[in-house]
């Protein structure tokens, strides 16, 4: 498997416009499920979050270079740095964008299939967002025990969703013929 030493300049610029476009959505995502969650009294971010996890595992299935996930999340917390949309963890929102992609590069070195299926992406989006919610609640919430394992269910199924989500979107690239995971042999 490949490196992101190796990745192609299509890779790259890929990559950089679905992070400046994962940022400039991020807002209204997030408003719109405000909407919705407000009147439940549940944290914005567990299902916001959730959601925007679709673009994390399609930039990990755009680019089946190992790395890639990690590279696109350093890229979003930079953005968000930029951007003043680091919200109450200041410097540290580097590292709440940086675990999730450090935690699907390791799901994906233990089931390295390529072109990634349903499954996978749906397991990555739960997994990106359970690690990026937990590390929020308990760095932000000073959330510990039964509070942090409550908030994790809701967290890993949004995410889930956001995966399944980012699969569908992938598929649909594939199918178009804008992209062809099984072409990213360099």
């Amino acid at each position: 498997m490949n490196d992101i030493k190796r990745m192609s300049v299509t890779e790259i610029v890929e990559l950089s416009v679905l992070a400046v476009l994962s940022m400039v959505t991020k807002p209204y995502i997030r408003s719109a499920i405000a909407l919705f969650m407000t009147g439940l009294a549940v944290p914005v971010g567990v299902f916001a979050g959730g959601l925007y996890m679709a673009w994390v595992v399609l930039a990990g299935g755009i680019s089946q270079t190992r790395g890639t996930t990690a590279l696109f999340c350093t890229l979003q917390g930079l953005l968000a740095l930029l951007l003043g949309m680091s919200g109450g963890l200041g410097p540290f929102v580097l590292v709440s964008y940086i675990l999730p992609g450090l935690a699907l590069e390791v799901l994906y070195a233990l089931v390295p299939l390529q072109p990634r299926p349903a499954w996978l992406c749906t397991l990555a989006g739960g997994i990106a967002n359970l690690t990026g919610s937990t590390l929020n609640s308990i760095l932000m919430f000073q959330l510990k025990g039964k509070m942090l394992a409550i908030w994790g269910i809701p967290s890993a199924l949004s995410g889930a969703v956001g995966g399944y989500l980012g699969y569908l979107v992938l598929r649909r690239l594939v199918s178009l013929a804008l992209r062809h995971p099984a072409r990213e042999q360099h």
